[in-house]
């Protein structure tokens, strides 16, 4: 009987020590695990506000010429077409203009889209080998300006 009992006495002996040691690895995983998700919440916050400040940055570094080059031939383009000798019958003449630019910063005029063949002509002529100012005009690209002439 002595003997059962030393038994039963080193088994819940074990088993105690067992649970004891079961209850601290637990507890030292719960403290590493909360330690590692403090670790990551702080690099999150941390990329979070850099992340903000180079997006803010970012928006106020753009301080350069907001000029459209397209908008400024246009107007260019209206200046010397601006004076005309067309007595028009109908309510407008429309025109598609292809040109580009070449590199002494001339128009050169590569197609001239319309039905009215006296205006082609006058398109042409006034605006062929014109010079203009090139300001962030890129050489060699070919730009579309439509252009109308009303009554």
């Amino acid at each position: 009987m002595m003997e059962k009992c030393n038994n039963l006495k080193f088994w819940s002996s074990y088993f105690c020590s067992v649970i004891k040691i079961r209850a601290t690895f637990l507890a030292k995983q719960k403290i590493i695990h909360q330690t590692s998700k403090n670790k990551i919440m702080k690099k999150i916050k941390i990329a979070s506000v850099a992340f903000m400040l180079f997006a803010t940055l970012g928006a106020f570094a753009n301080t350069g010429n907001n000029e459209n080059p397209e908008k400024s031939l246009s107007s260019q383009i209206y200046e010397m077409l601006e004076e005309n000798p067309f007595q028009i019958l109908s309510s407008e003449l429309t025109a598609d203009v292809r040109f580009t630019i070449n590199n002494k910063g001339e128009l050169v005029v590569l197609s001239v889209d319309t039905k009215n063949e006296v205006l082609e002509k006058f398109v042409k002529s006034r605006l062929n080998y014109k010079k203009v100012e090139a300001g962030s005009i890129v050489e060699g690209r070919i730009y579309t300006v439509p252009v109308r002439i009303t009554a």
